[in-house]
Order: C-alpha cells, then structure tokens, then sequence
C-alpha cells in the first residue's frame, strides 16, 4: 500500500508514506522489505520531483545497507543529488546531502557518476562542511 501511497498525485499522501517509511527505515529489516517490495523507483521519482524534501533522510537511511546502494545507483538519485549539492546555497553543504553522497560513493556506479559530474565539486563542499 506504501508504494501506491507514494505514487499518489496527492502531495501530502506521498509525504506522510515517505514519513512513516523515514521511522521504518531505522530497522534493518524494514529497509530489506523496502529494498524486496521495490519501493526505490518510486522514491527515486519523488527525489527528482522534491529534492529538498524528507526524502533525502530517508534515502541516507537506506543507503546504510551496503546492498541497498547499487539499488539507489540504478535510478536517477545519485545525478540528482550532484545537482542538488552544485544548487545548494551557501560555502557549507547540507551534511544529509553529503551524508548521502559519501554513502552512495562507495558504490562503482554512483562513483563513476559522481565523478562525471564533477566529483571535484563535490569533495570541496564536503570538505568546506566538516571544517
């Protein structure tokens, strides 16, 4: 029923399930039943629609699980993400943003498109965050 509700047009049915999987994701095994019930494409949809909403938690969650990186790789999160850090205002970056990023980073896919889209970017504005 989750992934029905996220794919709803209605914006405020999508944020309250990507708020009830936000508090599922801190278990394990609730995140292996998102990653079984294919729930990353349609959470991959609403991070290229809403980036800067509660879903970059939720992804950072996910992406805590060694296996559930080269799911997120297969969709179009980790190009977003570059772009919403190269859009981001301001010297320091949003620590989930990098948070995600350095997750995502050890996975070959994300990190040959990381480093296509300006990996050298991205290693300042982290840098210029944790200082």
């Amino acid at each position: 029923k989750l992934k029905k509700n996220l794919l709803s047009p209605q914006a405020m049915l999508a944020s309250l399930s990507v708020k009830v999987l936000y508090n599922l994701s801190f278990n394990k095994d609730a995140r292996a039943l998102m990653i079984q019930h294919d729930l990353i494409p349609p959470l991959a949809r609403l991070y290229n629609i809403f980036p800067n909403a509660s879903i970059v938690p939720l992804l950072y969650q996910i992406s805590v699980d060694m296996q559930a990186r080269k799911f997120l790789s297969c969709n179009e999160v980790p190009r977003k993400l570059v772009e919403t850090m190269k859009r981001s205002p301001g010297k320091i970056l949003d620590e989930r943003l990098a948070a995600l990023a350095i997750n995502l980073s050890t996975d070959l896919r994300c990190a040959d498109i990381f480093c296509k889209r300006g990996i050298g970017f991205l290693l300042k504005r982290i840098k210029a965050s944790v200082q």
